[in-house]
């Protein structure tokens, strides 16, 4: 299966499977899933997969809900945490009252997800909005921030999106030559 293959890689690898399962209005099928069916399937997962390719490590990622420690698999399934930190101005205007930062966006979620102890990596990182958005936050994603000790890495999510946004914002398109809207 595809985890011997990874066991085949001379560089570390880590998984991250059935991602944001609690975001229950999610395109993904697991994020359906009860608390406990979604922790056996991950569970099984990193199961099989450590007897094929013990040397990987496996990231548990929720989008970072204030339900996610319904879903923790345990410590010993788990190497790093992922969240997902989109930052779409036009939205955020509209139904926060004002435009978020990274921080603003992050700072709950890292919150909820410090509570395992584990590094934190924002595993999936975007924003949409006009220049000076779009550059306000390319400066606030490059800081080290000392109240996000546990954030060990930051991956930007360089694709157009598949699954529409809510209140009608549609598919905002993530990529890095594509992100400002005016």
């Amino acid at each position: 299966g595809i985890c011997a293959v990874l066991s085949t890689m001379e560089t570390p690898i880590t998984v991250r499977w059935a991602q944001e399962m609690d975001d229950y209005t999610s395109q993904f099928i697991w994020a359906g899933w009860t608390p406990e069916d979604y922790i056996a399937g991950y569970r099984r997962v990193v199961d099989i997969c450590r007897s094929e390719a013990p040397n990987v490590n496996y990231m548990w990622s929720p989008l970072g809900y204030e339900n996610l420690a319904d879903f923790y698999p345990g410590d010993e399934y788990v190497d790093l945490v992922g969240l997902s930190v989109f930052g779409l101005q036009a939205w955020e205007i509209e139904t926060q009252g004002r435009e978020l930062s990274f921080v603003d966006i992050l700072t709950p979620r890292y919150e909820l997800a410090s509570q395992f102890g584990k590094p934190i990596v924002v595993a999936e990182l975007g924003y949409v909005g006009d220049s000076t958005y779009v550059e306000k936050w390319e400066n606030e994603v490059r800081q080290v921030y000392p109240q996000f000790p546990n954030l060990v890495g930051v991956l930007y999510f360089n694709q157009f999106e598949v699954y529409p946004w809510p209140d009608g914002y549609g598919l905002p398109d993530w990529r890095i030559d594509k992100r400002v809207t005016q």
